[in-house]
C-alpha cells in the first residue's frame, strides 16, 4: 500500500467508502463523485500506480469482476447498459494513481456523455506507420 493514495486509505480502512464488494484482492465502491447513479470503483489492493504496471492475471480477473459488478448494476439500479472507464496516466484523466476501473450504470437519455472528438489521418501511409510501429513494439 501507498501511505499517501487516496484509494490505499479506503482499503486499508483509513478512510470511509461504500463497499459494494471485496474479496482478497479486489475491492469496489461507490464513486464519491458518481457519473450515474450506481457507478462503481474497481480496482485490486495491491497498490499499482496504472493498469500497465498490474500483473497480466490480476487485470484479467479485474476485467471478468468488472462484468459481473456492471451486470449486478444493471439489476440494482434497473440500467439497460453499463459502460467501462479506465485512464492509464495523468495526461490520460488519472487522477488517483492506483490502477482503478470505472463501472458506470445507463439508462437511456440519461445525459452522460463521453467526451469526443474525431481526427483525420494525413494519410494512409501515416497508419501504415502507426500499425507497424505499434506492432514492432507489442509485448505480448
Amino acid at each position: 500500500m501507498s501511505s499517501n493514495c487516496a484509494f490505499c486509505k479506503v482499503i486499508g480502512r483509513e478512510q470511509q467508502a461504500d463497499i459494494v464488494y471485496e474479496d482478497s484482492t479486489y475491492i469496489a465502491f461507490l464513486s464519491i463523485t458518481p457519473l450515474n447513479k450506481g457507478h462503481v470503483l474497481l480496482m485490486p489492493t495491491p497498490h499499482y500506480p496504472s493498469i500497465t504496471a498490474v500483473p497480466d492475471h490480476v487485470r484479467e480477473k479485474m476485467m471478468t469482476l468488472g462484468s459481473h459488478l456492471g451486470c449486478a448494476l444493471m439489476r440494482a439500479t434497473d440500467s439497460d447498459g453499463f459502460n467501462f472507464f479506465l485512464a492509464n496516466g495523468q495526461c490520460a484523466g488519472q487522477i488517483i494513481l492506483h490502477a482503478h476501473l470505472h463501472i458506470v450504470p445507463r439508462c437511456p437519455g440519461d445525459g452522460l456523455v463521453f467526451p469526443s472528438r474525431s481526427i483525420a489521418y494525413e494519410s494512409d501511409e501515416e497508419k501504415e506507420e502507426i500499425i507497424r510501429n505499434t506492432q514492432s513494439r507489442l509485448e505480448i
